[in-house]
């Protein structure tokens, strides 16, 4: 895990991410936080959260946390990030060129303080969880099995 990004990969995929994305949108939408979000792929969304602010908004400071979900394999990767370079390009620049230690390290530390991303995950995680399709776990060490299976991949055991 970098300094400036929380990251989970969850063993299921699902067919479908938005009921996953549309939750983390609203679940932010509701706490006040202007929220955007879109498909990448059939496989992968992106989400931005942000409170407005006029420092924000002279330094060209579009979003506070950057989500993707996106499933790759038989895993959905979730990872949030703070994300500074948005769509205000040229003051965003004249800011970070200056002020780049003082920004990333205020805006990272209001991201952690607040737990935003860990927030994030949790929402994305727990829809995804209730949306995915059963899965069998080893009785033994509890991993993930393989559709079919006689024997854990893991450890062994004999199911």
């Amino acid at each position: 895990m970098s300094i400036l990004k929380a990251s989970k990969i969850l063993p299921v995929a699902v067919a479908d991410l938005t009921p996953a994305a549309t939750a983390v949108m609203k679940h932010f939408a509701d706490l006040d936080y202007e929220v955007n979000g879109e498909q990448i792929s059939q496989k992968c969304w992106g989400i931005g959260i942000h409170k407005g602010g006029t420092f924000k908004a002279i330094v060209g400071l579009k979003t506070a946390l950057r989500i993707r979900i996106e499933t790759i394999g038989t895993s959905t990767h979730l990872d949030a990030g703070i994300g500074l370079l948005e769509s205000q390009g040229i003051s965003t620049a004249v800011s970070m060129l200056a002020f780049w230690p003082v920004l990333v390290t205020q805006t990272w530390g209001l991201v952690r303080q607040s737990k935003l991303d860990e927030e994030a995950i949790a929402v994305a995680e727990e829809t995804l969880l209730s949306i995915a399709p059963a899965a069998s776990f080893c009785h033994g060490c509890g991993a993930m099995l393989a559709g079919g299976a006689r024997f854990c991949s893991e450890c062994g055991v004999l199911l």
